[in-house]
């Protein structure tokens, strides 16, 4: 609730409207404004000055969808037609994406809600002002013409804003209904009571006024649904079809006698299948309210023809929709409406992953497969049987869950958790402690007249029981910790006999063995349990003396060690037993190694290293054990590396107990640091026995898999960070990590399908969706890379000195979660507070890692490879997150990010892990000076470097394509403005080149070539070779001239007219251009962009330019050549042949030929076009680069230059030839440009000189 303070500003906002009534779209971008009080006081407006009133509000609509206050002033309202302005509205408008009610800026963050609310509280402020037909009329008509617009931000805005008017209209409408009934129940009344007619009349009169108010609400309601809701739920705007969809189901929920019919129903079934999530809910939101009891005869078609559907959605991909869905078919399957196949697909998503879907599909099966008979609390399971202490209805009802899992043919008990988590708040029969024990105990001689449960329904009932231990054990409130205890108390109670009952079948034993490990032995205050404890401790160490199941020894060591460990009321009694067991341990192993040595005898002695290894992992053996048997144990591991023994189990067994040796000498010598020379040299042989095993090729892969999981946690505590630079200290050698290596490279990438939750008979032909299983690497690999990955972050000298790049380029590959484990793992170290911890001790270990790895698969790697590195790199990133950091981290993340950029510029090769690093700078993990130097510093470095590259390299663009797009990335960041590069693909020249031999082999097609034979053939008899125009340039006109005038078959004609002036002949139009002059020196033109051109080189003369020729002179100025072309060299369009064959790299322009000879146009043309394409495209707006740009970058690669009177270099347009180059050197005046055609058939307007050495780029 606001304070008084708040109240008062707001009625202190609402009231300043008075003053300044044209301004409501201000008052509602204040989030303290008062809506009602403002709504009010316009009311008061309105009464006063109607015109100006509705002329504000139409304002402020208009302002609310991003228009100008006086797009629409009070004199165009009094003058103009609504049609004509409402036309004028969609023609000032325009298509913009930040409209108030979808803007993200925090002035308008309340803008959207108030702005609803306003029409809201309008219509119930209005009171009789609302029937007058004046403002009801104006608002639905303007918000009603708006919806049409197509103009989003005008659509959008007028729908919300008429939706909210008609949710309050569908209040006013239920009221003044429910007003009029009554007024009908006082009349008949009255006329049962025989009143007098005066008083009737009266009543008479009430009556035809309130069916006069619902006439005029009910027909703006069925306006408004038949003009907009009708139309606009159809709508390409997802907000606008939930909006729709909201109103609809608000309407139907409130008056659901009038809305509530097949029209609203089918379009509702429509949008059931909506891609839009939000409108989806919505329509599930409405289901779930209306479908009662009351509406199911109104909904019967509807239910019978979209049942399926909704079926279907209880398995949508957004979880709400999924939700809603479940609780709607809840209540179908409370109406009977489901069929047992929809009822099991649904029932299935008892198993999903999301916690709230479980919750909601445990009502669902309550109701369908328990039919509401669970019990909910343990007052009502009291009265209904009671026997000999035995709640028999929670036993029944425990029955049920059991036969509802097993009915599903599940064998997968780790779904019994979810089970129990599903129904932990929805009955009471889980936390029956006494009942559960109860069902375990039958058929026990105690228990006559009991049957033993069947074998799969006692594993169920037992995990039931584990998952309600766990989920206690984690639950943090204070009344689950008074049921764990009640709990603990229970089993601690029946555990012995349940263990002694089930002694003979082992898969039951290994599960109620677990169960000691979550007892609370606060529990054991009670002095009733001292000796069902004691009798609970003898029972486990018969089980661990007498079993010769591995698992049940293992189990039955770590409860007694809980026992013996944790303090509790009867610790020192379990102390106590633990000490005689230890005795007993190691006298046992003793003599079984005795007999070991003598006899060779391996299968008792294995059974007796389980028990010694149940019992170090618990407590401390060294005294009792000696160092007699540790050098048996590494004994019987060294005959298994010479091959002298082949037994897997037993070297398996002695392995862990060594380990298991190290880290308890270890914990001596930390609390007592005495012995730790003695310790250093068993620590040295330990891991020399556990390297050799490892490198042994022909190992059980079992075993070498455990030798290598326990030699990398003991280097991580030996060669940790905690242990550097103590006395304990082990210097990892590189033979050992090369051991490590090998074994790491060599493991399989294999792959194996994911845990899923939901069982496979939750996949349906029909209805359910079926999900793909997510694909995972197999347990072995994500142990190998857990491992690896806590070496890197826990040891600085694997670090620093010995990981190879070549881990991450190995495991990076497979992109599973393995390779995330290691990435998390390294972060949570990076991450760190304590600088102790983790990889900030240090310099950047972390970050080198990552540039190691991408300048192996970036550098050196095929594209697979590269594909997968980046997303390991994303991987990487997503874990690291996004923003600023640390100043510490900072500079790490700098230093790594130059030492990859000096290597990338070190070799043109290298370029491309710069794709790699723009993953990890558009995270802006830097700060805003950091980015802009490094972007500068790149800059210069960037364009040093191409100027070097454009010396030796042809393809220079793709070469620096990674460069340039690193650039761009860091502009984005920067806030610089620079074009985005774009690479040329083998793609994109195919495209091209296939574009122009479409259009050669359309103009051959047409006609013949356009290449005249010559009347002196060359030596192979070919036709005549290809004359090139010689371009002059005189200081006051330009002339192009050719021996012939030359006419192709494609239509070009070019040459000169009667009077000299160099005209051009395209499609038979003739196009004269005028000789211009140069009147004034050419002024350097702005810097352009980079444009994707063939490389143009100017080659200048020494030679002064000529003066001007006639024609007739200009025709003899020509070369020839007496080489034919290459018979695979495409020439371009208007080119005949060349003396000499361009080079086959070289992309020729299709230079438009000039004749001096012009043709008179047919007749039938009468206009010539400015710039067309081959095909007719109108070419003129393609941008055009000034010819001095374009000279001026082609002057580097000139040897001679020429300087005019202004002082600028100007290159001389001649025609020189030779066996280098062929130069067309072209300087044109002012505004004046040559036309040439491009490789796909555009007329450009460029200067052009080709060089035969350095082909053009396709582009």
């Amino acid at each position: 609730m606001p304070s008084a303070a708040q109240k008062k500003k707001r009625d202190q906002v609402a009231l300043s409207f008075l003053q300044n009534s044209q301004n409501l779209y201000e008052y509602l971008k204040n989030e303290n404004v008062h809506l009602r009080v403002l709504v009010i006081d316009w009311m008061k407006h309105y009464r006063s000055n109607e015109t100006e009133a509705l002329g504000s509000i139409l304002s402020f609509l208009l302002q609310s969808c991003g228009l100008n206050k006086d797009t629409i002033t009070l004199d165009d309202l009094e003058k103009n037609e609504m049609e004509a302005l409402v036309s004028r509205v969609n023609d000032l408008a325009k298509e913009n994406e930040e409209y108030p009610l979808v803007s993200k800026n925090k002035v308008l963050k309340n803008f959207y809600s108030n702005f609803q609310f306003f029409w809201v509280h309008l219509v119930s402020e209005a009171n009789d002002d609302l029937y007058d037909g004046s403002l009801l009329t104006f608002l639905i008509s303007w918000m009603s013409s708006l919806t049409f617009s197509k103009l989003r931000s005008l659509r959008h805005t007028s729908t919300a804003g008429i939706l909210s008017m008609g949710q309050a209209l569908i209040d006013v409408l239920v009221r003044e209904v429910h007003d009029a009934e009554k007024v009908k129940t006082f009349i008949s009344t009255e006329l049962n009571k025989g009143s007098d007619k005066e008083r009737v009349e009266k009543l008479r009169e009430q009556e035809k006024e309130a069916d006069e108010r619902v006439k005029i609400i009910s027909e703006a309601l069925d306006s408004i649904f038949k003009d907009v809701v009708t139309f606009r739920c159809k709508d390409v705007m997802m907000e606008i079809r939930a909006l729709c969809i909201q109103s609809m189901g608000y309407w139907a929920d409130k008056y659901g006698t009038r809305y509530l019919n097949q029209g609203i129903l089918d379009t509702m079934g429509m949008m059931l299948y909506d891609k839009a999530p939000e409108v989806r809910e919505n329509v599930l939101n409405f289901l779930s309210k209306a479908c009662i009891e009351t509406n199911l005869v109104k909904l019967k078609d509807f239910i019978a023809k979209n049942k399926l559907r909704l079926v279907e959605m209880c398995h949508d991909i957004e979880t709400k929709c999924c939700v809603e869905a479940i609780k709607v078919c809840t209540l179908l399957v409370k109406a009977e409406k489901l069929t047992k196949e929809e009822q099991d697909m649904v029932s299935f998503l008892l198993w999903a992953d999301a916690e709230e879907v479980r919750n909601a599909v445990s009502d669902f099966v309550g109701a369908s497969a328990f039919g509401g008979q669970l019990p909910k609390d343990s007052t009502s399971t009291g009265g209904l049987g009671l026997e000999q202490g035995r709640n028999l209805s929670a036993e029944k009802a425990l029955l049920s869950i059991i036969a509802f899992f097993r009915d599903f043919g599940e064998k997968q008990m780790y779904r019994v958790d979810l089970l129990v988590k599903a129904f932990w708040n929805r009955t009471c029969v889980l936390r029956d402690w006494e009942a559960i024990c109860e069902l375990l105990r039958r058929g026990d001689p105690s228990r006559p007249g009991t049957s033993p449960l069947e074998i799969h329904d006692r594993e169920i009932l037992i995990n039931m029981l584990i998952s309600a231990l766990k989920h206690l054990q984690h639950c943090p409130d204070k009344k689950q910790r008074n049921s764990m205890i009640a709990l603990s108390t229970t089993i601690i109670s029946h555990l012995p006999y349940l263990l002694n009952f089930y002694r003979n079948d082992p898969m039951v034993t290994k599960e109620l063995v677990k169960i000691p490990n979550f007892l609370e032995l606060s529990s054991l205050a009670s002095k009733d349990l001292k000796e069902p404890f004691t009798l609970l401790i003898n029972t486990l160490k018969q089980l661990l003396m007498q079993s010769s199941d591995g698992e049940i020894i293992m189990k039955a060591g770590q409860c007694l060690g809980k026992f013996a460990r944790e303090a509790h009321p009867l610790q020192k009694e379990a102390r106590s037993e633990m000490t005689k067991l230890v005795d007993d341990c190691s006298q046992g192993l003793k003599k079984e190694f005795i007999n070991w040595v003598l006899d060779g005898e391996e299968g008792v002695l294995e059974t007796w290293l389980w028990r010694t290894e149940s019992l170090i992992a618990v407590t401390d053996l060294l005294d009792d054990l000696g160092n007699d048997r540790f050098e048996d144990f590494l004994t019987v591991i060294s005959h298994y590396t010479n091959d002298s023994q082949k037994n897997v189990q037993l070297t398996l067994r002695c392995l862990e107990i060594v380990y298991y040796w190290n880290l308890w000498h270890l914990n001596r010598i930390t609390n007592h640091p005495v012995g730790i020379e003695e310790y250093n040299a068993k620590r040295k042989e330990i891991i020399e026995h556990f390297g050799a095993l490892l490198a042994k090729q022909d190992a059980d892969p079992e075993l070498r898999k455990y030798t290598f999981k326990y030699l990398c946690e003991t280097l991580m505590v030996i060669s940790g960070q905690k242990a550097a630079d103590t006395p304990i200290h082990y210097e990892v050698s590189n033979d050992l990590w090369e051991t490590l290596e090998e074994y790491m490279a060599l493991v399989p990438l294999e792959i194996e399908t994911s845990m899923v939750s939901v069982p496979p008979r939750a996949f349906f032909k029909r209805g359910a969706k079926i999900e793909t299983s997510k694909e995972d690497a197999d347990s072995h690999t994500q142990m190998v890379c857990l491992h690896i990955a806590r070496l890197i972050c826990m040891c600085p000298t694997i670090t620093s000195s010995q990981l190879p790049s070549s881990f991450f380029a190995h495991y990076g590959h497979s992109a599973l979660r393995a390779i995330s484990t290691i990435v998390k793992h390294a972060l949570n170290s990076f991450k760190a507070k304590e600088t102790s911890q983790g990889t900030n001790n240090q310099e950047g270990i972390l970050f080198n890692i990552m540039l190691e790895s991408l300048i192996k698969c970036l550098g050196n790697g095929d594209e697979d490879d590269i594909t997968k590195m980046k997303e390991l790199a994303r991987k990487f990133v997503n874990a690291l997150g996004a923003g600023p950091m640390r100043p510490k981290q900072a500079d790490k993340f700098l230093s790594f990010l130059l030492d990859g950029i000096s290597f990338a510029f070190s070799d043109k090769a290298n370029f491309p892990i710069l794709d790699g690093l723009s993953i990890f700078v558009s995270k802006n993990y830097l700060s805003p000076s950091q980015i802009r130097e490094l972007y500068e510093r790149i800059s210069k470095d960037a364009e040093k470097i191409e100027e070097k590259i454009k010396e030796h390299e042809t393809d220079v663009e793709n070469l620096m394509f990674p460069v340039k797009q690193f650039l761009y990335t860091l502009s984005k960041i920067v806030g610089v403005s620079r074009p985005p590069p774009v690479q040329s693909t083998d793609r994109a020249r195919k495209m091209l080149v296939r574009r122009r031999d479409e259009v050669l082999n359309k103009d051959t097609d047409k006609s013949k070539r356009c290449i005249k034979k010559s009347s002196v053939p060359n030596e192979n008899n070919d036709d005549e070779i290809y004359i090139p125009p010689k371009i002059e340039e005189t200081e006051d006109s330009l002339i192009v001239s050719t021996e012939n005038s030359q006419k192709h078959s494609n239509g070009f004609v070019a040459g000169t007219d009667e009077d000299g002036e160099a005209v051009l002949e395209i499609g038979n139009n003739l196009e004269k251009k005028q000789k211009t002059k140069r009147t004034q020196p050419r002024k350097k033109p702005q810097e352009e962009p980079a444009r994707n051109v063939p490389y143009v080189a100017v080659k200048k003369s020494a030679k002064p330019p000529s003066p001007p020729q006639a024609p007739s002179q200009a025709l003899k100025a020509v070369k020839k050549s007496a080489k034919p072309p290459s018979p695979t060299q495409e020439l371009p369009r208007a080119v005949k042949k060349s003396a000499k064959p361009p080079s086959p790299n070289v992309a020729m322009p299709k230079a438009i030929k000039k004749s001096a000879n012009p043709q008179t146009p047919p007749d039938h043309t009468k206009e010539s076009p400015k710039n067309m394409d081959f095909d007719g495209t109108d070419n003129s707006d393609t941008n055009q680069y000034s010819d001095s740009s374009v000279n001026n970058k082609a002057i580097q690669d000139s040897d001679h230059t020429e300087t005019d009177s202004s002082g600028e270099e100007q290159p001389e347009t001649t025609m020189e030839e030779s066996e280098e180059m062929l130069t067309i050197n072209t300087v044109f005046p002012k505004k004046r440009k040559s036309r040439i055609v491009d490789e796909d058939g555009e007329i450009e307007d460029k200067n052009i000189a080709i060089r035969s050495k350095r082909p053009a780029r396709n582009w």
